[in-house]
């Protein structure tokens, strides 16, 4: 997942984030490790 927000945090060049309620969400889908699916969710300015 370090990868991940590797990627988010040079994303935000094109897309400003306000930082104030990025969070990520580990359900039924990430149960299994080896094919963990988890939703990020990341606050940007509109």
């Amino acid at each position: 997942m370090p990868e991940l927000w590797n990627t988010i945090w040079n994303w935000k060049d094109k897309h400003p984030r306000t930082f104030t309620g990025d969070f990520e969400v580990y359900d039924a889908e990430s149960i299994n490790p080896d094919e963990a699916q988890v939703k990020i969710y990341i606050a940007v300015k509109a």
